[in-house]
């Protein structure tokens, strides 16, 4: 593929850029993305399941039609008066089946089907991944934030000794002489 092609692969489906993206601005962005995560990945769970059974029943659906296609088939040729070895039957749905327009249709659609149920487990996947780096990028936060917090109080412990100690020194300032009539 081309650069093109993927750009406008990639601007086509904006929404999965979205749903996979996290939006590390603020710790508040964080923890919200944490508790739509479980949300997005239980959708996507539900869509794999629907696809999956779609798929299925599709294929059910094709294999029923290969069966009936093959007795016409045999049935055909029977009344015809050449018979058809049973040995054959299998090079029979090999060659003969896939030229029936009803059955490379719904053999089409199994196979988008099965993709789609494919692309919804493989998100479903991207899901837990992202979870998983959600957690990490929450705990880094909170890591930081905490260091912030001890940064902040040594500080404000510097501060109040910088101002005990001005006192102090005012004061042996004072004492010795240094400030008359203050």
């Amino acid at each position: 593929m081309n650069d093109i092609k993927i750009k406008k692969l990639l601007h086509e489906n904006k929404f999965l850029i979205a749903e996979v993206s996290i939006d590390t601005s603020s710790m508040a962005a964080l923890v919200k993305e944490a508790k739509l995560n479980p949300i997005k990945k239980a959708q996507w769970a539900m869509l794999e399941r629907e696809l999956t059974k779609r798929a299925k029943e599709l294929a059910i659906k094709r294999d029923e039609l290969v069966a009936k296609l093959t007795d016409d088939i045999v049935r055909n040729a029977e009344k015809n008066g050449k018979p058809i070895a049973s040995s054959a039957v299998k090079d029979l749905q090999k060659t003969k089946i896939p030229l029936y327009k009803e059955y490379t249709n719904l053999d089409k659609l199994v196979r988008e089907a099965e993709a789609d149920a494919r692309f919804a487990s493989r998100m479903y996947s991207i899901m837990e991944s992202r979870g998983r780096a959600i957690d990490y990028l929450l705990k880094i936060e909170e890591k930081l934030s905490l260091k912030e917090k001890i940064a902040f109080s040594d500080s404000e412990v510097m501060q109040n000794r910088h101002k005990i100690m001005k006192g102090k020194l005012m004061k042996i300032y004072k004492k010795y002489g240094g400030l008359k009539n203050e």
